[in-house]
């Protein structure tokens, strides 16, 4: 009889516990407290946090009304200073424009395995100076512009395969990213103006598929050496700019054009071109093209070298 009386009072802590879990809003349903907008056809948005006060926030699949959450809201969180981490639903597809821009204290983002995510707007996550994991869905298709700007404390990013260009500024001035990934199979084709600038980058592989560099995306990144990729013809304005440690450029033949300080601000830079300095001399180049300021740049060709 007191066995008995044991596992019965254990059967009701046990109750007692698991009542508790999911009133409290971190259970399986989700946060509670959040607000909603129905789309009228079974869908809603993600609207903001209401009357939710979880820091650790747990979006859930559904909505009060039943409605399935598809997608994060325009700046349905900005400037938000209290959550720390928020988990959203396989069924987001969408994270709209600033959705989490602002997010002074927000430092985690995660998705459901299997998440529907194929696209984060412009400055989605802009100036979340905290932030520093995010593992982007494999099925994310569409990244906006500026979506990471100024995210400041993010170390490394892996860009899913199906993103097929990184418009400008995305990434700006995350002075702490010193890797960036690119999945296996990448069809990225462009990367924008900006994009990069400021970043710590060491190293960055650019997928051989892309075609464009827009003016400044590698500024001030802090690798040693790079390759350009072979179907990029145009070095464009403020490329490689203040890249102080840059020493080793490699250059294809197929470069057509050198813009306005490309090179500027940079030291002591070694361009290995893989053709001849006839070919070297036929780039078209603006009068600024090859500006230094303070370094010195060398241009080994495949007979000789040109000083620059």
């Amino acid at each position: 009889m007191k066995k008995f009386r044991l596992v019965f009072l254990a059967l009701i802590a046990l109750l007692s516990l698991c009542v508790t879990l999911v009133g409290c809003g971190s259970f399986q349903k989700g946060s509670k407290g959040l607000t909603f907008v129905s789309n009228g056809d079974g869908t809603c948005s993600l609207w903001g946090i209401g009357e939710c006060t979880d820091v650790e926030v747990v979006v859930p699949s559904k909505s009060p009304d039943g409605d399935k959450v598809t997608a994060v809201a325009k700046r349905a969180f900005k400037k938000n200073d209290t959550i720390a981490s928020i988990h959203l639903p396989a069924s987001v597809e969408v994270i709209e424009e600033e959705a989490f821009s602002g997010c002074s204290r927000l430092l985690r983002v995660t998705f459901a395995e299997d998440s529907k995510l194929v696209e984060i707007k412009d400055g989605a996550f802009s100036s979340c100076k905290e932030l520093t994991a995010i593992t982007l869905p494999d099925g994310l298709t569409k990244l906006g512009g500026g979506a990471f700007s100024v995210c400041q404390a993010l170390t490394s990013i892996t860009i899913p395969a199906g993103v097929t260009e990184i418009p400008s500024s995305t990434f700006c001035y995350c002075y702490d990213l010193s890797e960036v990934t690119f999945a296996e199979g990448s069809r990225l084709q462009s990367i924008g103006a900006n994009a990069f600038t400021e970043c710590a980058l060491t190293k960055i592989n650019i997928p051989s598929t892309v075609t464009a560099l827009g003016s400044a995306a590698l500024y001030g990144c802090n690798f040693t050496s790079f390759s350009l990729p072979s179907k990029v013809t145009v070095i464009t304005q403020h490329q490689f700019c203040a890249t102080h440690e840059l020493t080793d450029l490699y250059l294809h033949k197929d470069v057509t054009k050198i813009e306005d300080y490309a090179f500027l601000k940079s030291e002591n830079m070694t361009i290995h071109y893989e053709g001849s300095k006839a070919d070297w001399t036929a780039i078209e180049m603006t009068p600024s093209a090859l500006s230094m300021q303070n370094g010195k740049l060398t241009i080994i060709c495949t007979d000789g070298t040109i000083e620059g």
